[in-house]
């Protein structure tokens, strides 16, 4: 029997694409982040379509509870999701969670919700209340939080991501493998049911190449009800420090606090920083701050967990060019760069105490980036080049980045972008200008901390062409040139490759022409002037060397004292240069010599031989 197998054309197609995408994992260097979701339902007591919580489909599950009444009895529901593995101790679980938005902001401060929900007047943290912890895979419970004692310890902690959702943070420091949500309402809240929606439990693993914050909150110490009230201390618009808008900021502040407290925002990565990674904080801040010692009360730290593996205050990190950023009132990007993986990093203003200035951060943004470039011999941060030339720039970054180049330390518009191993040629320039270059991986938006090129002009050197004089065949020459000015000293001279000076003729370094010319013509060449920065300057010349002056010789008739001697005519000379002037010497007495006829004439007066 034979069998015939086809295909139709979607089937080629698809197994075209996938070609492809094999292709493409199989030859692209990337990273790749995953959320893994809890995928059971394992216990769900009064709760609505449970199963909706178990992926990442942005659905919920209910958890419903009913305060007890004279007629009715209350009861409280719970919902526990388990994943399909156990996660290693300190793995943090994501629980996203709707609840009362003026508690869930409340909670956002950690430690201080209590006291915001005071502030806030109506909010009520104790009648319904939702409790979350995490459970070993035996059904043991780790350990767990409730709404009502605020979160305020870093293993259990309510975060806000970007897009404004709220989530619980679970950190066991043990393994684990279920997390769990309960709904519950007091008798004091008689009759309705109330309800916390569950919409998933995740966790993530690998890395990701574009590390930007996730999710962030806030907490603090040495704060009032009054200050965090009238005092319009806390932090407003988190969430402004972990969108992609680099225009808007989160505002970290004390008021104006006259005893020791402080305020911190914490921002949460998804996982631990790649090694070598270079993260940046992006803030401004009142410039009148500054001298009252803002730079040494503002911290930045970086956990891994809930172990600090960095923390260092603002003037520590700071490069003069940041401080004059900040000094002027503009945004600064301050780079640091810990040592350890982390995948959390706060910041934390200490009060100036009895300053009477109003004490606040604006926070952008933070995040993560190529490491800012360096410059490995031969490549150098400062280019020499010589007036009006141009100058090729270059910097060292790994081959999975690429190279941006600016004109300003920051802002402005990319001049260019080039490959990790690119380079950019400037305009020429006459002046010293400085440039800056930052890295950026491929496929990410961040870039590093930008870092100055500085381009030194040296002086323009000054040139001019010397007006030669003739020289002869045969006749010894020299002539000394017009120095050039500018440059830098000392300055040689040398002629111009395919000039040539007339045989017998050479050019000095110092710039003098010397020699006995052998050979008669116009010989134009040029001359490079070259200071000792290798900058050169050139100029044209011209020396013409003429035949050998010849004045033929001749044979006068003889004379007779007292008869007039006939007139006799010199004859031409030839070669030589320019005007010929004719001269007799040792004539007989009584006989003249006219020099524009060139005439003998006249009556001897004395008899004898004449060598004229």
């Amino acid at each position: 029997m034979k069998l015939n197998f086809t295909m139709n054309w979607r089937s080629i197609t698809w197994i075209a694409l996938l070609f492809h995408l094999l292709l493409t994992l199989a030859f692209t260097n990337s990273y790749a982040q995953t959320k893994n979701y809890a995928t059971t339902a394992t216990i769900a007591t009064n709760v609505d379509l449970p199963n909706n919580a178990t992926n990442g489909a942005n659905t919920f599950a209910t958890v419903r509870s009913r305060g007890a009444t004279l007629i009715l009895g209350g009861y409280s529901g719970q919902l526990e999701l388990q994943f399909p593995t156990v996660l290693p101790a300190n793995t943090t679980t994501y629980m996203r969670l709707d609840f009362d938005p003026d508690v869930l902001n409340a909670l956002l401060g950690g430690n201080l919700g209590g006291l915001l929900a005071d502030v806030l007047g109506n909010v009520v943290l104790g009648n319904h209340v939702f409790e979350v912890g995490a459970r070993r895979a035996n059904g043991t419970t780790i350990f767990s939080g409730t709404s009502s004692n605020g979160f305020s310890g870093s293993d259990l902690r309510i975060v806000k991501d970007a897009a404004g959702l709220f989530y619980v943070a679970i950190t066991p420091n043990e393994p684990y493998n279920k997390v769990f949500l309960r709904d519950v309402t007091t008798s004091l809240l008689l009759g309705g049911s109330n309800e916390t929606k569950v919409y998933n439990a995740f966790y993530f693993s690998g890395s990701e190449a574009c590390a930007n914050g996730f999710a962030t909150g806030f907490e603090g110490n040495g704060l009032t009800v009054d200050v965090l009230g009238v005092g319009k201390a806390g932090v407003t618009n988190p969430e402004r420090a972990i969108d992609a808008d680099q225009t808007n900021f989160s505002e970290i502040s004390l008021g104006a606090l006259g005893v020791a407290g402080s305020i911190s925002q914490n921002i949460y990565f998804s996982t631990l920083s790649n090694p070598g990674d270079e993260f940046n904080v992006r803030l401004k801040v009142n410039p009148a701050l500054l001298s009252a010692g803002l730079l040494n009360n503002t911290i930045i730290s970086a956990y891994n967990g809930n172990t600090e593996v960095f923390s260092q205050n603002l003037n520590s990190l700071l490069t003069l060019d940041l401080l004059g950023l900040l000094n002027s009132g503009s945004i600064a990007n301050v780079p640091f760069k810990p040592a350890l993986q982390f995948d959390r990093v706060k910041i934390t203003l200490r009060s100036l105490v009895n300053a009477g200035l109003i004490q606040t951060v604006n926070l952008y943004s933070v995040f993560s980036s190529a490491p800012r470039p360096t410059f490995a011999a031969p490549i150098a941060n400062t280019v020499n080049i010589c007036y009006n030339n141009t100058a090729t720039l270059a910097a060292t970054t790994a081959a999975e980045n690429e190279l941006i180049y600016y004109d300003v330390a920051d802002g402005g518009t990319a001049i260019k972008t080039t490959a990790h191993d690119g380079s950019f040629v400037t305009p020429a320039l006459t002046a010293n200008k400085t440039y800056y270059v930052a890295a950026r991986r491929i496929g990410c938006t961040a870039e590093s901390i930008r870092v100055a090129i500085n381009v030194v002009v040296n002086p323009a050197i000054n040139f001019a062409t010397t007006t030669l004089a003739n020289a002869n065949v045969g006749t010894a020459y020299t002539k000394q040139i017009n120095l050039a000015t500018g440059g830098t000293s000392t300055i040689t001279y040398t002629l111009a490759s395919g000039s040539v000076l007339p045989t017998g003729v050479i050019l000095s370094p110092n710039g003098q022409i010397g020699g006995t010319p052998t050979t008669a013509g116009d010989f134009p060449f040029t001359i490079v002037a070259t200071d000792s920065k290798n900058c050169t300057a050139t100029a044209t010349f011209n020396l013409k060397v003429t035949p050998s002056l010849v004045l033929p010789s001749t044979t006068f008739p003889n004379g007779t004292v007292g008869t007039l001697y006939p007139t006799q005519i010199i004859p031409l000379a030839t070669g030589g240069s320019g005007t010929y002037t004719y001269v007799a010497t040792n004539l007989p007495p009584g006989l003249s010599f006219n020099t524009t006829m060139r005439e003998i004439t006249g009556t001897p007066t004395q008899s004898g031989p004449y060598v004229v």
